[in-house]
């Protein structure tokens, strides 16, 4: 469980495969206990927090950064740590006016980069 399912597929997919195989594990718990009503509200209660869960990892903003932390992770491994640094480019239009774009700076310890190097 601590490593990715597939190292192609993006962070927020891993997410979202752990997240539907503890469904399908809470599903069939929930299944076989259907007898007891107070263990079926449980359950009820648990998949409703992993679809909320599912629903953060998937659709919110932050699934966009953990993408691009992945890529930056990613990056920086295949140059082997000798990176200084990146540009990201995010445009809402095919064809973006350059002087409508906004500027983001932001200085990162290098070291932050090499520790996740043990992941």
């Amino acid at each position: 469980m601590n490593t990715l399912k597939n190292k192609k597929k993006s962070f927020a997919s891993d997410i979202d495969y752990h997240l539907s195989e503890i469904e399908t594990d809470l599903s069939r718990a929930k299944f076989d206990n259907n007898r007891n009503i107070n263990l079926t509200r449980l359950f009820d209660n648990l998949l409703n927090r992993v679809a909320f869960l599912k629903k953060l990892a998937l659709k919110e903003p932050k699934a966009y950064f953990n993408t691009i932390y992945s890529e930056m992770k990613r990056l920086y491994k295949e140059a082997f740590g000798e990176l200084d640094g990146f540009y990201v480019k995010i445009s809402f239009k095919e064809n973006p006016d350059s002087s409508k774009m906004g500027i983001i700076k932001l200085s990162i310890n290098k070291k932050v980069m090499q520790d996740e190097k043990g992941e």
